[in-house]
């Protein structure tokens, strides 16, 4: 009798968790850990109905699309931990969800600062990068271009520039800055435009004279002002 009872309540176990069980699967993707202020996230699902993306843990963050299985978040900060959740309804009418979570690195943040213009022959300055904050490190080099130009002061954002003498120089320089986090590793970089005005012809042997005369009053003043021409 008691063998009865024990089979009788197995049954029953099982019949309950067929009842309730969901008809359909979801998934979140798998945990990441990141270096940016932005992260996709890549769903999945074999149910019929919508699917909505939710955040149920970290700093509020931006999810751009979540409607959609696959969505980008923004916002992220650095150094903390995230959770969002995946959820549909089964063709059953059961809810059904999954999360994934996403671990933020300390990363810095950069802006390599406006283009500027440099006559051949002069030293022009200071590029205007993001200060390096505590536990920092950062370097300019050359993107594309840069033929007769020199970074003075490749580790500083503030550094000058100098354009060498000569007919074949670079017209357009881009000069990337990047930062690395040292406690993290993490990186980031931002690219600015350097025009680079030749001695070609008498429209740029004047704005090359006018561009050493606002250099000199530039530097004259301790750099306060940016580099600018007209």
């Amino acid at each position: 009798m008691k063998t009865k009872k024990t089979l009788l309540l197995i049954l029953t176990f099982f019949i309950g968790t067929i009842a309730y069980s969901q008809n359909c699967t979801i998934n979140a993707g798998i945990t990441q850990t990141i270096c940016t202020s932005t992260v996709t996230l890549t769903g999945s699902t074999t149910g019929p109905n919508a699917i909505t993306w939710s955040q149920i843990a970290g700093p509020t963050a931006v999810i751009t699309s979540p409607s959609s299985l696959t969505t980008t978040v923004t916002g992220l900060i650095g150094g903390n931990m995230y959770q969002f959740r995946i959820s549909t309804i089964c063709s059953d009418g059961l809810p059904t969800h999954n999360d994934v979570t996403i671990n933020t690195q300390d990363f810095p943040t950069t802006n390599a600062g406006s283009p500027i213009t440099i006559c051949t022959g002069t030293t022009v300055g200071p590029l205007s990068a993001t200060p390096l904050q505590s536990g920092e490190t950062g370097v300019w080099t050359v993107v594309s271009g840069g033929n007769g130009l020199t970074i003075n002061t490749p580790t500083s954002p503030t550094s000058t520039l100098k354009l060498v003498t000569g007919t074949g120089n670079s017209v357009a320089t881009v000069l990337r800055w990047t930062v690395t986090k040292t406690s993290s590793g993490c990186t980031a970089s931002s690219d600015v435009t350097v025009t680079q005005l030749l001695y070609k012809h008498y429209f740029y042997s004047i704005k090359c004279k006018f561009c050493r005369w606002w250099n000199v009053w530039n530097m004259d003043r301790n750099y306060r002002s940016k580099y600018a021409i007209v």
